[in-house]
């Protein structure tokens, strides 16, 4: 009995920490005037949640930093 649960709730979680795993991961879209408009689009699958927080830091940094640049604050 407890190696079914240990299997079905650590597993996964172990999983998602693992380098390279089978879990769908999360997109990542910036938008622009409206919900019609796509700027940018990442794509995260496959990898440990730590390294898609860290890519994901990064992403938002990158655009905050193009944003400074050009004075373009609007969305």
């Amino acid at each position: 009995m407890i190696e079914k649960i240990i299997y079905r709730f650590f597993a996964p979680a172990g999983a998602l920490l693992a380098d390279h795993n089978h879990f769908r991961g999360i997109n990542l879209v910036r938008f622009g005037a409206n919900l019609n408009i796509m700027l940018d689009r990442k794509d995260y699958e496959g990898i440990s949640i730590l390294d898609l927080s860290i890519d994901m830091y990064h992403s938002i940094t990158n655009i905050k930093k193009s944003r400074a640049l050009t004075g373009n604050w609007n969305w």
